[in-house]
């Protein structure tokens, strides 16, 4: 899955994204999985939940990866004709295909 950046953010707390992502639902549990080398970020055991994270790391928590993606990936992003449904704070990025336009009849 891909997580957006915030708009003006470089990056992100390891906690703060996996709580956005919706992996556990408090800070506590978040940190006894980090702590619990439960989380490798670009493929190292991380065990420090503050970690910052930034545009272009791959974190992986159980059997999910998550790529974060910055301001460059999201210009790119928004020029695809066709996307898939990515993880922006909790929220589903609008999904989009490519459809004729239909003329009137007279």
């Amino acid at each position: 899955m891909k997580f957006w950046l915030k708009k003006g953010s470089d990056d992100i707390f390891l906690d703060q994204l996996l709580k956005a992502v919706g992996i556990k639902e408090t800070y506590s549990e978040l940190k006894d999985l980090i702590t619990n080398t439960r989380v490798k970020v670009n493929n190292k055991v991380e065990l420090f939940p503050k970690r910052k994270i930034v545009a272009g790391d791959i974190v992986k928590v159980f059997d999910k990866f998550i790529r974060v993606c910055g301001k460059a990936e999201a210009i790119e992003f928004s020029k695809q004709r066709n996307a898939v449904e990515e993880v922006h704070h909790k929220r589903a990025v609008n999904t989009w295909t490519e459809k004729k336009i239909k003329k009137k009849q007279p």
